[in-house]
């Protein structure tokens, strides 16, 4: 549960700014930090908590969920290759930090709002105090009535579903927004 929340949490941030951009490549990216610089701060927080750095939700979403699947004793390999494309999604994530804080560019983005970016900070929050008390956000899974009355297993299904839900609607988003600059 706690992964599912992680990376609900990280990839929502991720997409709150990206629906705020022009230009969705690298190079839209550069000098991001220098013209939105609460862009900039808090999708770094959200690619890093993807990443699973410490002091992030994902570092800890993804140390107990591979914790599990080497107690098991079995399954070795998956762990394995969990690390590998971990390593080879971290470099991508670093371009985009890197393109945002070191490459000179002007960032085309739409009308940034002041309650937009206290969302977004609230969000990086959320994700840097799970990050540092994970059991705080444990403690409340399982001490839930929501998730306590089926025995924990509805529980992964909510958050599952919520996480797909969540997906499809920004799928849906930018494949209109990519429809739309295909018309024009």
């Amino acid at each position: 549960m706690l992964y599912a929340a992680a990376y609900s949490l990280a990839t929502i941030g991720i997409f709150a700014v990206l629906v705020k951009m022009k230009d969705y490549s690298f190079e839209g990216y550069n000098g991001l930090a220098k013209t939105q610089p609460v862009l900039a701060a808090t999708n770094t927080i959200f690619l890093l908590s993807l990443a699973g750095i410490p002091l992030t939700a994902g570092f800890f979403a993804k140390y107990y969920m591979l914790a599990a699947v080497i107690k098991t004793g079995s399954y070795l390999w998956l762990v394995i290759a969990a690390v590998l494309f971990a390593a080879v999604s971290v470099y991508y994530y670093f371009r985009v930090i890197q393109a945002m804080y070191f490459k000179e560019g002007k960032p085309v983005t739409e009308e940034i709002t002041p309650g937009f970016k206290a969302g977004l900070l609230i969000l990086a929050a959320i994700i840097v105090v799970v990050g540092i008390y994970p059991q705080a956000l444990l403690y409340w899974f399982y001490s839930n009535p929501i998730f306590l009355s089926c025995n924990n297993n509805c529980s992964v299904y909510l958050y599952a579903g919520f996480t797909l839900e969540i997906l499809y609607d920004f799928k849906r988003f930018f494949l209109s927004r990519l429809q739309n600059r295909a018309e024009q």
